[in-house]
């Protein structure tokens, strides 16, 4: 999904803009998953998540025709608009292609989104400075280091089931790409006018 050699040959080649670049910068942590204990989120140290390019290519779902340009012109195997994160501009075609994973804004500071077919949720509060990541099973504070400020279970879950937090960390990382760069066409478009 992340770090192809973002040599951007398929950015022009698309015929429909369907291609484009978030601005997510370099980055490398240890991500911090959580296990329950006694109904506590409890952290624990999870696996490596490293962004090596300062942009990510990322593609507009409702622009691609699937026509296969990119993946023509694209020097690594399997083309961006079937690797890359997909980004639907409406709830509406989201549903529709429930096969793809993708993401969409529900609002200008929320991302909804499915990875390997599991539904999440992230949204960002400016004044509090705090994300609140959702899934099927829990809800969580975080603030903008990325620490807990408090969990719930939406489900019941069992002592020492482990809570990933990868899909957290993807989602943070375009949501903030997408939200650093408003006047982008692509921000502009996904996020509605501000």
């Amino acid at each position: 999904m992340f770090d192809c050699i973002t040599c951007n040959k398929c950015l022009p080649v698309c015929p429909n803009a369907a291609n484009f670049s978030i601005p997510t910068g370099t980055l490398e942590l240890t991500l911090t998953d959580y296990e329950i204990s006694n109904g506590n989120f409890i952290p624990v140290e999870g696996e490596k998540f490293v962004l090596e390019k300062e942009k990510q290519i990322a593609n507009l779902a409702d622009f691609c025709n699937e026509c296969g340009d990119c993946d023509t012109y694209c020097p690594e195997y399997g083309g961006p608009f079937i690797e890359k994160p997909r980004f639907f501009f409406s709830q509406f075609t989201y549903e529709k292609y429930d096969n793809y994973d993708g993401f969409y804004f529900p609002t200008p500071f929320s991302l909804a989104g499915r990875i390997e077919s599991k539904e999440y949720h992230l949204s960002f509060d400016p004044e509090k400075k705090e994300y609140v990541w959702r899934s099927d099973e829990v809800e969580l504070i975080l603030d903008t280091g990325n620490k807990l400020k408090m969990g719930k279970s939406l489900v019941s879950l069992d002592d020492q089931a482990r809570i990933s937090m990868n899909a957290y960390y993807v989602m943070r990382s375009l949501l903030d790409g997408v939200i650093a760069n408003p006047d982008d066409y692509p921000s502009v478009m996904l996020r509605g006018a501000l």
